[in-house]
């Protein structure tokens, strides 16, 4: 699954982390990511990561994803959210 995440306004995002979490019966692969800063203001506001999910039963795709980085004041932040299936904007 190859997934983009942009940055369009605001202060650049430095040690920029993606990760996903899958169930035990799945096994996932996260292949390195094009950059750890995300900029609006230098045209280089997106991160291409790849990750690659083994699923031997078949079931349904589920994720737990976070993002972490360092705002431009140095305070580190995360976001953290869960999935079920591919959500349709990853597509």
């Amino acid at each position: 699954i190859l997934t983009r995440i942009t940055h369009l306004s605001g202060p650049t995002l430095n040690s920029f982390i993606f990760q996903v979490a899958v169930p035990k019966s799945q096994q996932v692969q996260m292949l390195e990511a094009s950059s750890k800063v995300l900029s609006a203001e230098d045209g280089k506001n997106f991160i291409n990561q790849i990750f690659r999910v083994n699923n031997p039963n078949k079931e349904s795709l589920r994720f737990r994803f976070r993002f972490q980085w360092v705002d431009g004041e140095g305070n580190s932040q995360q976001l953290v959210g869960t999935s079920e299936g591919v959500p349709d904007h990853w597509v």
